[in-house]
């Protein structure tokens, strides 16, 4: 016919014919099918965790770290890491995913972050004893923050009870070294209030005691120190 093109477009515009309705597009078996839908494929957690913790091809780590320095909470990555791959794994097979979008991950390690918060809270409330300072949960944290390592436990669970603004604060200045000004930028605070916080976090690290009361900021005079 005249007009047409080859490979059946017919239009003149660039555009094929769709798929007839009775056409079926065959699916790849679990064997052949690529990421998630591979690896979620068995439906069984324990499969399912062994696929994903090879190498961490959600890039579970990464999220997780990410999620808990959004939330300025004081976890070990590790030991977020391992649970976070027990809950993908059993989430995956609960909900029979085929797909792992970063949505969805993101919302499984915040429920770990949430098993391990209050994990701690209640090991801290039933035992009410140091930790076991090899204790692998806190070991990396303790030396990192210069903690007890047999209190590193009880420190971490009051920090992570503290309101975010208060965490945020403390991380900002004292372990991301921002400048005051810099993280004034970024919260809610007046100069006083920003200093406060970052009291109220050495206060539940153990760096100074609950009683202890930094006093009026000192005010600046303009005269230089000979």
């Amino acid at each position: 016919m005249a007009g047409a093109h080859p490979g059946g477009d017919a239009t003149g515009l660039g555009m094929r014919p769709s798929t007839p309705p009775h056409e079926i597009i065959p699916v790849p078996p679990p064997e052949q099918a690529s990421g998630p839908a591979r690896w979620f494929a068995s439906g069984d957690p324990g499969s399912i965790l062994a696929c994903i913790s090879s190498g961490d091809p959600l890039r579970l780590f990464d999220l997780g770290v990410r999620l808990v320095r959004s939330r300025y909470l004081l976890i070990d990555p590790e030991r977020l890491h391992e649970v976070a791959l027990a809950f993908v794994a059993h989430a995956a097979a609960l909900e029979g995913r085929r797909d792992a979008p970063e949505s969805w991950l993101l919302a499984v390690i915040e429920r770990a972050i949430q098993s391990i918060l209050v994990d701690d809270a209640e090991e801290e409330r039933r035992l009410a004893a140091p930790n076991d300072p090899d204790d692998p949960r806190y070991q990396h944290l303790s030396m990192a923050l210069v903690i007890d390592p047999q209190l590193a436990r009880a420190a971490l669970v009051r920090f992570n009870a503290l309101p975010e603004r208060t965490r945020h604060a403390f991380v900002s200045l004292l372990i991301d070294a921002k400048s005051v000004e810099a993280t004034l930028i970024e919260g809610p605070w007046e100069p006083n209030e920003l200093r406060n916080d970052v009291w109220e976090g050495l206060r539940a690290l153990g760096h100074i005691g609950q009683d202890e009361d930094p006093g009026p900021p000192r005010k600046k005079t303009g005269k230089r120190v000979p």
